[in-house]
């Protein structure tokens, strides 16, 4: 895992060599906790252009000097710089050896290249990774920005009309170029906590490379920027529907518990010590449960404290025994938290909407200073496997439309346990309907508001909305989160759930093995009772990290918030609020109104980036 940097100029209008240079320079700087053991700059001059590429590394497979980058082939006409982990290479490895290539490093960044160089584009598609790559040819004088399926990597980048900008972050660019904000993604955040997808980011007229899309930038005669997708979801999961409609539940069960097998094993490869991200929920449990499978070793790490009668730390501890690991809890002090909710907001590079992000970072935090490199994580269970209420409504909502009178009531009356279950949860589930409705966003933020269709057609399929979570309301940010506060500690980040082949076979699996007897990710609940305690794998609750608003504030951040927002006037006086500040967030608000506190967040993010203009 590592931080790519680069600018390729025309050489007519590139600002001087030294001063590319210079600007690729302070973009490694920037992200250099994104690659603390080595970096690396090379300069590449062809007839019409020249390209600064630069690379943060963080050493997990093959620790040589050989696997630095930016990386050359052997012919000097194709260079990579190269963020992420193919956890197929050795398989690739084999099958180009096989073609005549031949290895001189042992890690995985030459096989991304040379499958580039052989395969071409159809490389990304034999791909099991994670990946952000910036791939340049010499001969063509073209460059490639590629993602991987589901955008786990970041990489963003910047046109002119005679240079490219391209960057693992986006804040360096942002300064370099005095790039304005970018509020309806601001304003779309705060009305639906979905901050990221596509191409979008938190700057104006920076992008992103979205998930699965490669970006060619060829500067014949004039800048050429285009933009395709070398993988399509959907297709996949149809491919695969009538083929599980004719196996028995039996039978489908086993193919995912085998990629589950598989798709974590194939994580665990590791040059340096691997720990796992454990709450008291299903999907990380499950995690911890395969991987102990294969390795002796298996540090966890959770946010909570056993001290805490109220703290989910009870449960993951449970987990915890049952798999046979052992696990740090991490118990912030005040000031423990209050640094980190200022350095979490800085990495994120953009808002965030509540502490539960910040609380993540203090666990990155304490693994690194165990010295774990590499961490496993439940991300994504709940996209694949329906693990969200909602998901239980929207097939209620169905069956009504269909009017189907006696699967209605069977199922309603199992909703009633699931319902009950919720009830201490009520204020925040009434929040999330709120969120849903767009009926939170003060008129000042409306005007900067896009307007997303987050319903349902309830003559479409449950795992259509499934994938609209997968490439837009919910899993983009939460990957943006992972990412920032796995990286902003030199720690990758590696999630089994976002699996290519279990992600495909899990949207194609009939609702009934997703959602049954009131349970949202049924399969996943059999599955996981093999591994973790039967009460939590039957667990109505959802359980994340037990993260309490007014400990937050109790230390100091709701007081370093109002200050923040008053040394920037210009900026309440844009919004409407000079006068407001100390009302609208005051500590009782922050710690009892959850817009607020997003709010707060996003105003006190945009206050301090001094090289936006409040006109």
């Amino acid at each position: 895992m590592c931080g790519v940097a680069g600018l390729l100029s025309t050489k007519t209008k590139h600002l001087s060599e030294r001063e590319d240079y210079s600007h690729v320079e302070k973009m490694l700087a920037d992200q250099a906790y994104r690659g603390p053991d080595h970096h690396q700059i090379e300069c590449v001059n062809t007839p019409n252009l020249f390209l600064t590429l630069g690379h943060n590394r963080l050493k997990i497979i093959d620790l040589n000097v050989n696997s630095n980058q930016p990386m050359w082939e052997d012919e000097k006409r194709y260079i990579i710089s190269y963020n992420g982990m193919l956890y197929n290479y050795l398989e690739l490895r084999q099958q180009l050896k096989s073609a005549g290539y031949q290895f001189t490093t042992q890690g995985d960044t030459e096989v991304v290249l040379k499958s580039f160089m052989h395969w071409g584009h159809d490389a990304f598609q034999r791909f099991n990774g994670m990946f952000a790559v910036a791939i340049f040819d010499v001969l063509e004088e073209k460059l490639y920005l590629i993602r991987d399926r589901y955008g786990i990597k970041p990489l963003f980048y910047f046109y002119q009309r005679d240079k490219v900008y391209f960057a693992s972050t986006s804040s360096k660019i942002a300064e370099l170029l005095h790039l304005q904000p970018n509020m309806a993604y601001h304003a779309k955040g705060l009305a639906y906590w979905c901050y990221d997808f596509e191409s979008e980011s938190a700057y104006k007229d920076l992008l992103m490379v979205a998930p699965s899309e490669i970006v060619t930038v060829n500067f014949k005669n004039e800048l050429h920027i285009k933009t395709q997708k070398y993988y399509c979801l959907s297709e996949k999961v149809q491919q695969l529907i009538d083929v599980q409609l004719s196996e028995s539940h039996q039978t489908i069960t086993a193919k995912i518990q085998f990629l589950l097998e598989d798709a974590v094993a194939l994580r665990l490869q590791s040059d340096v010590p691997v720990g796992l991200s454990l709450s008291g929920g299903i999907d990380s449990g499950t995690v911890a449960g395969l991987a102990k499978k294969n390795a002796d070793f298996l540090p966890t790490f959770s946010f909570g404290s056993l001290n805490d009668r109220h703290s989910e730390a009870l449960n993951t501890k449970m987990t915890a025994d049952k798999v046979g690991c052992n696990v740090h809890f991490v118990n912030p002090s005040a000031n423990e938290m209050r640094d980190s909710f200022w350095r979490t907001l800085q990495l994120q590079d953009a808002p965030y909407p509540n502490f539960s992000i910040p609380a993540q970072h203090l666990v990155f935090d304490h693994a690194r200073q165990q010295g774990i490199k590499v961490m496993l994580g439940g991300q994504g269970g709940d996209e694949i496997f329906m693990g969200y209420r909602k998901y239980l409504l929207f097939y209620l909502s169905q069956l009504l439309y269909t009017k189907k009178s006696l699967s209605t009531i069977t199922f309603m009356a199992q909703l009633i346990p699931s319902l009950v279950g919720e009830l201490h949860n009520f204020k925040n589930n009434l929040f999330s309907f709120k969120r849903y409705t767009n009926n939170l966003v003060d008129p000042v933020w409306k005007a900067f508001t896009p307007t997303l269709d987050i319903t349902i057609d309830k003559r479409k399929s449950l795992w259509q909305r499934q994938l609209a979570d997968i490439q837009m309301f919910s899993l983009p940010t939460l990957l943006r989160y992972e990412d920032r506060n796995s990286m902003g500690n030199g720690i990758e980040s590696r999630l089994p759930f976002l699996d290519y082949r279990l992600v495909e076979l899990a949207l194609a699996l009939p609702d009934t093995l997703k959602l049954h007897r009131g349970y949202t990710k049924w399969i996943l609940r059999k599955i996981s009772q093999q591994y973790i305690p039967s009460d939590i794998a039957f667990s109505r609750q959802k359980r994340g990290f037990d993260v309490k608003s007014q400990n937050w504030i109790a230390s100091g951040i709701g007081e370093d918030l109002r200050a923040t927002l008053h040394s920037n006037p210009h900026l309440l006086k844009r919004m409407g609020i000079s006068n407001k500040v100390n009302i609208l967030f005051s500590n009782q608000k922050l710690i009892t109104d959850s817009y607020r506190l997003a709010e707060a967040i996003t105003l006190a993010w945009l206050a301090k980036k001094n090289h936006f203009v409040w006109g």
